[in-house]
């Protein structure tokens, strides 16, 4: 062996000019190696969304929002003369208790989080009318940049939204919503997966939380810290769109069924008073109105705790008292 050749092999195990066999099955381990990194997120993709149309995966939860998706849904002749829907701004801000104290109407609540129309559009209420009288009444209650078409919206996750398609049989707004936001896929499949992980190995809420909207008429009851200043920053601006807001009355407002559209109260620090004050002059049934800071919490987009959501729930049951008297 030549001194260059014995250099090779030190350095590089064999001899450059010699040929090299490699076995015959490294490549096909290789092969199915590449394949099942390749093909694990499109496998966790498709299990996570198949557990997460199970019952046995809600029924497992640990989160009060998850555990009580799709409350309205779920109502089979319900006797509401007041049905309330919009975003998660009425179902924690209005109390149909407090509703049906002042108007001598009963009411339910049968909003859901924003994710849930983003992805959904209005098939909580569909489903609700399928199921159940019309109501007298019909409440929407809005965040002020959420006063047009979901697909517009662009604050607010979508599992939720994807959550209750899986539920309630509605795969194909998932499937569309996936397709039209791939990069939130394996997101969403992956927190699906981790969230029903996780709940199996935690101690459950109490019941009593667990099952709030059943003993509330709908009302997702939310605990928090007062929020003691705004978030200077948050300057969520997105226009209204008065053509949607007219099909909303349109689609909705038959069988002698009245409609309402308002916006939730704001914060008096909030930087966005002034915006909206003047872009849905004319489009809404009440107007845009400030509340003292405290009267929110710090753990939702213009979630209150009962104090605020009683005024507010007040407010409704006037608007609705004008209206049994014949005024606007």
């Amino acid at each position: 062996m030549s001194d260059e050749s014995a250099e090779d092999r030190r350095e590089f195990g064999l001899d450059l000019g010699e040929v090299r066999y490699e076995p015959q099955s490294g490549g096909s381990r290789l092969r199915w190696y590449v394949a099942a990194v390749g093909l694990f997120p499109f496998a966790l993709i498709v299990f996570s969304f198949y557990w997460m149309s199970t019952g046995e995966y809600i029924h497992h939860s640990r989160s009060l929002y998850l555990s009580q998706l799709g409350y309205g849904a779920k109502l089979r002749g319900a006797d509401c003369d007041v049905v309330i829907d919009g975003d998660s701004t009425a179902m924690v801000d209005l109390m149909p208790k407090v509703i049906a104290a002042r108007t001598g109407l009963s009411a339910c609540n049968i909003a859901e989080v924003a994710g849930v129309k983003r992805v959904n559009g209005m098939a909580v209420l569909t489903t609700y009318l399928q199921h159940n009288r019309a109501p007298k009444y019909l409440v929407f209650q809005f965040a002020p940049e959420d006063l047009s078409d979901p697909w517009r919206w662009q604050w607010g996750g979508t599992f939720e939204g994807v959550l209750y398609g899986m539920q309630f049989g509605h795969k194909a707004d998932v499937m569309r919503t996936l397709w039209r936001y791939p990069d939130s896929s394996l997101g969403n499949a992956e927190l699906g997966f981790r969230s029903g992980l996780v709940w199996h190995l935690t101690k459950s809420p109490p019941a009593e939380e667990m099952h709030s909207r059943d003993t509330q008429l709908g009302r997702m009851p939310e605990g928090g810290k007062p929020l003691t200043k705004c978030d200077a920053t948050d300057d969520r601006k997105l226009a209204p769109q008065p053509d949607w807001l007219a099909k909303l009355r349109q689609t909705y407002g038959q069988d002698g069924t009245r409609v309402l559209i308002d916006v939730v109260p704001q914060p008096t620090c909030d930087p966005t008073v002034g915006y909206y004050a003047g872009a849905l002059a004319g489009l809404i049934d009440n107007k845009v109105s400030t509340l003292p800071p405290e009267m929110f919490i710090v753990t939702g987009r213009l979630h209150m705790n009962d104090a605020g959501a009683t005024v507010v729930s007040e407010r409704v049951a006037t608007q609705i008292l004008q209206m049994e008297k014949g005024g606007r």
